[in-house]
């Protein structure tokens, strides 16, 4: 799918030839208008209190890479897993299991960094360094391609699904592209009231603050040692899962540690989804959640309210149709 943007719209229409084989309707005609509230917003990014905060959680300003994979941990924090996808998850009737969504945050924020390095390697001096420098033009189409591949109604998730087989229905799958849409005029909107370095920063800052038990966020490498030290000492663990945990079989393919380590740091979305499910069940789980997510909850909950569109969609009903 290809995303346009003009003036305050954002939409988004399928090439010909790609239109969703899944669906009643051929063409999302939906045109996002950015909310007068997300307007009052746009004059709020500063880099200079955007870089203090980032070195305060120790993002180096320097390494241009590690500030771009941070970039895109928070970008699909926003667009993906903050979206009508978590309600996906919790439906009662869902496809997708908490391993699928370890994978599919990971090959998700794969996507979205490999893109950005690539531009960032395209880039004269390197994208952060060129990014204030951009034509008005060129933060739209850098954020349409991003909402691109976070969209892509054809891409395949680790579980082998398509965001349409994924979906619980119709209305879910529309609900999800028009929230990727309004992230996109958002972003395109902010970086040209201050630059796409700026909305790059935002987004390294919150997904170091919001998400550092992330795969490519600060706290990962932290959460794989604690699961490989608790596979030898189960008694680490004060959780419920763990009486359990250690007892769950590992495939013989992951018998030695070293390996399972180095599976694990490459990331999960490359795990097969045996393997993943595994992790999961055998105490990884766990470590996510004793893992502390959240850094300085007042800084946080600034750059969400610059960055997000809307607030967080609630599950609906599956009954009526109503949000509850």
């Amino acid at each position: 799918m290809n995303p346009l943007v003009s003036g305050s719209q954002f939409c988004w229409v399928p090439p010909a030839g790609h239109e969703p084989a899944h669906r009643d309707w051929l063409v999302i005609e939906a045109t996002v208008q950015l909310p007068a509230s997300s307007r009052e917003r746009l004059g709020v990014l500063e880099m200079e209190r955007l870089r203090g905060q980032g070195g305060r959680l120790g993002v180096d300003d320097a390494d241009h890479f590690a500030v771009l994979n941070l970039a895109a941990v928070g970008a699909v924090k926003i667009a993906w897993r903050d979206s009508p996808v978590e309600d996906w998850q919790a439906d009662p009737e869902n496809r997708i299991k908490d391993s699928d969504m370890m994978q599919a945050n990971a090959a998700t924020t794969r996507l979205v960094r490999d893109h950005l390095h690539q531009q960032h390697s395209a880039a004269a001096g390197g994208l952060l360094r060129s990014a204030s420098r951009l034509p008005r033009s060129e933060p739209v189409e850098l954020f349409s391609e991003i909402c691109t591949t976070i969209a892509d109604l054809h891409r395949r998730l680790p579980n082998g699904l398509t965001l349409p087989e994924l979906a619980p229905d119709n209305d879910a799958l529309d609900e999800f592209v028009e929230h990727v849409q309004a992230c996109g005029l958002l972003w395109s909107e902010l970086a040209r009231s201050h630059s796409v370095e700026a909305v790059l920063w935002a987004w390294a800052v919150l997904g170091a603050q919001r998400c550092r038990h992330w795969w490519l966020a600060p706290g990962w490498s932290e959460v794989v040692e604690e699961f490989m030290r608790c596979q030898q000492r189960p008694e680490r663990w004060h959780h419920p899962v763990s009486a359990t945990a250690s007892r769950v079989p590992r495939p013989v393919d992951l018998a030695d540690d070293d390996e399972l380590r180095r599976r694990l740091e490459a990331g999960p979305d490359l795990l097969s989804a045996e393997h993943a499910a595994y992790c999961m069940q055998a105490g990884l789980k766990a470590a996510l959640r004793t893992h502390p997510r959240v850094l300085n909850r007042v800084e946080w909950v600034w750059l969400a309210e610059v960055l997000e569109p809307a607030p967080r969609h609630r599950l609906r009903s599956r009954t009526d149709g109503r949000r509850s």
